[in-house]
């Protein structure tokens, strides 16, 4: 047997399943998502292949976007993603910087919550701020402080902070009424 990039020897879904029913095998698992998930999320129709390794016929970027989120869904709904899984996603979408790779982003965060709120909040409030959605990221980091309750909080806090000293914010590195939001 010959693997391929797109696992069909055993199917990397049969693979997922199999890791998920030791718990031995969590490392391995947990791997085999990170991987997984960064091609879906990455996937833009190179090399005229889809989310699965399917080959595509005129699909036009929205198609892409939605084929890359359905995937991502997937993930989330057979394979016991944790919040690193997400993590390593999130990174690796993040670097394309196109507007289709927003939208895959946002999905990316919504999947992420699940598993870390907190954490989830940072990273995507982080991006929209570099993508100039100040206002946007408040929102998000403000509904991920409340979500976190009273023994998260000061750590969300802290870490936006920590995100808006490097840089992530204002040019001018001045702070705003909307930070002071977030500490509320």
């Amino acid at each position: 047997m010959v693997a391929s990039d797109n696992y069909t020897v055993f199917g990397i879904q049969g693979i997922l399943k199999e890791s998920m029913r030791d718990a031995t095998l969590m490392g391995v698992h947990e791997a085999l998502l990170m991987r997984y998930g960064t091609k879906i999320g990455v996937a833009h129709g190179q090399s005229g292949r889809d989310e699965i390794g399917q080959e595509q016929h005129g699909r036009d970027d929205r198609e892409s976007v939605t084929g890359r989120i359905k995937g991502l869904r997937r993930i989330a709904e057979r394979y016991l993603p944790t919040g690193k899984v997400w993590g390593t996603v999130f990174e690796a979408v993040a670097g394309g910087g196109t507007e289709r790779d927003e939208l895959v982003l946002e999905a990316v965060y919504e999947l992420w919550r699940a598993q870390d709120e907190g954490e989830a909040a940072i990273r995507w409030g982080s991006w929209l701020m570099r993508a100039g959605k100040g206002a946007k990221a408040t929102g998000v980091v403000v509904r991920g402080v409340r979500a976190v309750g009273e023994e998260g909080r000061g750590g969300v806090d802290r870490r936006w902070r920590e995100e808006r000293g490097r840089g992530v914010g204002r040019e001018d590195g001045t702070e705003d009424e909307e930070e002071d939001e977030v500490a509320r």
